[in-house]
């Protein structure tokens, strides 16, 4: 039984540890034995997991051995198979898998120059890496989320993501999706944990979903200099099926992306992300890509909007932040929440911080009454409200 032996030889400016060298090599082994020519193919690596490492003007010299043999099959085709082996051994060895250090063969079996193996029915996959490490990402609370209220076990559930996350170096990875109406904090959520974990492309990606296509996405993770460790989206649910597709093999075990075409062949990276993502509607989540995308969302946390005595607490924090009157948050909840059953924040704050010193008197509550579409409150409300506040609705 014929054997194939080869000397690969790589220099480093620093001294690597055999286990970073050996992933390097199983690597190589796995692209060189990929598809029809490596079937009944074994190699033996020698000795296994240790290198030979020489030191030699400030560089290291790293060399193994590895052994093919053909167990089996026609061996009529060997040398063939083998020519096929002995290029996708080289072409791994040198592709950016290995970063600016190839692994190149200086001992064993070559064939000429001009050999090109055009019958090879799986062309070699360029597999880009980071040549950069992430961006510093901070855990640490603090007052990032002090200014949310009635929130904790929100933000707590959040946190246990991505503590978990960064323990495991990214491999648990359990996908967070703040889900609600909107105006319930959610969006809040997720920005004062992009400000908590540090600089916006470092310590995270984000992207807007609504202004985010397929192809967008894919170009800044296949050719930034290093992938953040976190991805934040803003109302995933918000995009067609198709600009959402690259978010599949992200949020799996996977955990890469892949683009296909003429122009750029089948790239891929590793993309070992956290995803923390923003829904208004949960239905037409469920929904897209038949609940695929969904299903990969297992922390799946509900925010529901302010009560009454939560939303007194951001009106206060409110009017605090302008140095106003205290004395203006009373009448803006009876109005709001009382009178109109108002519940979205966005709606209340902006009454509150306008109307000042006029809600005392009731003068701004007519002022938007009179001015507000009739089709925005029902008919026994809009009743309620004329009485008490004496305005002549149309």
């Amino acid at each position: 039984m014929p054997k194939y032996t080869v000397v690969l030889q790589r220099v480093t400016i620093n001294k690597l540890g055999d286990d970073v060298q050996q992933q390097k090599i199983d690597y190589i082994i796995k692209r060189a034995l990929t598809g029809p020519r490596g079937r009944k193919w074994k190699v033996v690596q020698t000795p296994r997991n240790s290198f030979k490492r020489q030191e030699e003007d400030d560089k290291w010299i790293t060399s193994c051995t590895l052994t093919f043999t053909k167990e089996g099959g026609r061996y009529s085709s060997e040398e063939e198979q083998w020519k096929k082996i002995f290029h996708y051994l080289i072409q791994a060895g040198k592709s950016t898998k290995m970063g600016k250090y190839p692994w190149l063969p200086i001992e064993g079996t070559t064939y000429p120059d001009n050999y090109d193996p055009t019958t090879e029915e799986e062309p070699i996959r360029e597999v880009v890496t980071t040549t950069k490490d992430y961006g510093k990402l901070s855990l640490d609370r603090k007052s990032f989320f002090d200014h949310l209220y009635d929130r904790d076990h929100h933000i707590n559930r959040m946190m246990a993501a991505l503590q978990t996350a960064a323990q495991t170096d990214f491999q648990k990875r359990y996908h967070v999706v703040l889900y609600g109406p909107p105006g319930c904090g959610k969006s809040d959520i997720l920005l004062s944990a992009g400000r908590m974990m540090g600089k916006e492309n470092e310590a995270y990606f984000k992207f807007d979903a609504t202004s985010t296509t397929q192809a967008m996405a894919l170009d800044i993770l296949l050719k930034s200099d290093y992938i953040p460790p976190v991805l934040l989206v803003e109302e995933i649910e918000k995009t067609d099926e198709k600009s959402l597709r690259w978010l599949l093999g992200l949020l799996d075990e996977r955990g890469e992306v892949r683009k296909t075409n003429c122009k750029v062949g089948n790239k891929m990276r590793n993309v070992k992300m956290l995803c923390l993502a923003t829904v208004n509607d949960i239905a037409l989540f469920r929904s897209v890509m038949s609940g695929a995308l969904f299903s990969r969302f297992s922390n799946r946390i509900y925010c529901p909007r302010p009560d009454r005595t939560c939303m007194e607490k951001i009106l206060l924090r409110e009017v605090r932040s302008i140095g106003g009157k205290e004395q203006w948050v009373e009448p803006t909840l009876e109005f709001c929440m009382d009178d109109l059953s108002w519940t979205d924040a966005r709606e209340i704050i902006p009454v509150c911080m306008l109307g000042r010193d006029q809600l005392l008197d009731r003068t701004y509550q007519r002022s938007v009454l009179a001015t507000m579409d009739p089709a925005d409150i029902s008919d026994p409300i809009r009743l309620v409200a004329r009485q008490k506040y004496e305005v002549i609705l149309p």
